[in-house]
């Protein structure tokens, strides 16, 4: 039958040991031993370049040989890990990268030959985010469970910056504040319920100024959006996805205005791991 590799080996034998660099620009999603193939893999980092996660793996056996880390911007021919091991496996997609393992195997289009676009140096075009008639900016962001904030986002969009939440990780904290009129939130856990409505925003005061529960993994989240007077009325659109299955789920907007969609994003039972918020005049999904 025929043989499917899930990306390009690069041996020892030819390069020899030493240095592994950045083939693009861009933002590292992962660094650290590997999280998918149960320990197989070694070192591991992700570089997200654009819409396509560049994965180097099984480079070493020593996680010290990893030299950036998680939320570091890099540029092209940077140097990012030490090349220890007997080969440097390179793979590219554009899936969400712990999920795209699953078909490390398959040639489904999960992953692409990165050869021609090493030779060319480049990665494919990232999808337009296309005009939204957002009404005013949203501005949001989750806490890890048991880690840290992820960086803020504003409003949302589809490339794999245009949403809050670290995919497959659960969260426990959420904040989110708007430039104009006033919103109001509120999340679901499976031991406490909905929590108290917050209508402040800010990551550095988890008391009053971000909705959650430390320690209790998040799995509904409801908004209400207060238009400024004098203004037509705006609403807060979101939708999310879970730990649990792919896909996004039924848009909400506010919380319940609106006959035919949903009054909270969330499957209560699912640790929430992405949202998207966005407030206008009409659904922008």
């Amino acid at each position: 039958g025929t043989y499917f590799h899930d990306g390009f080996d690069f041996g020892s034998a030819i390069y020899g040991n030493g240095s592994v660099y950045a083939v693009h620009d861009g933002k590292i999603l992962y660094a650290g031993w590997d999280p998918v193939g149960g320990g197989s893999l070694g070192a591991f980092i992700v570089l997200q370049a654009g819409n396509t996660n560049v994965i180097y793996q099984e480079f070493s056996r020593n996680v010290g040989d990893i030299k950036v880390s998680t939320g570091q911007t890099v540029k092209k021919g940077q140097l990012i890990g030490k090349f220890t091991s007997s080969h440097l496996h390179l793979g590219m997609t554009k899936k969400e990268w712990r999920s795209a393992h699953s078909s490390w195997n398959k040639d489904d289009g999960t992953w692409f030959n990165p050869i021609p676009i090493l030779q060319g140096g480049s990665t494919p075009t990232p999808p337009n985010p296309g005009p939204k008639n957002f009404t005013t900016n949203v501005r949001y962001g989750l806490r890890v469970l048991g880690g840290s904030w992820l960086p803020e986002v504003t409003n949302f969009n589809n490339t794999n910056d245009g949403f809050a939440g670290y995919p497959n990780r659960q969260h426990d904290m959420l904040y989110i504040k708007v430039d104009k009129g006033q919103m109001k939130y509120r999340v679901h856990t499976a031991q406490s319920g909905w929590l108290p409505w917050v209508s402040k925003g800010d990551k550095s005061d988890t008391v009053n100024g971000a909705a959650g529960m430390p320690g209790q993994a998040i799995d509904g989240v409801q908004l209400n959006y207060i238009t400024p007077k004098g203004e037509k009325l705006s609403q807060a659109y979101y939708r999310s996805q879970t730990t649990k299955r792919s896909g996004w789920l039924k848009v909400s907007a506010d919380n319940g205005s609106i006959p035919g969609l949903d009054s909270y994003a969330g499957i209560f039972g699912e640790p929430l791991d992405r949202l998207q918020i966005g407030i206008s005049q009409s659904n922008p999904f």
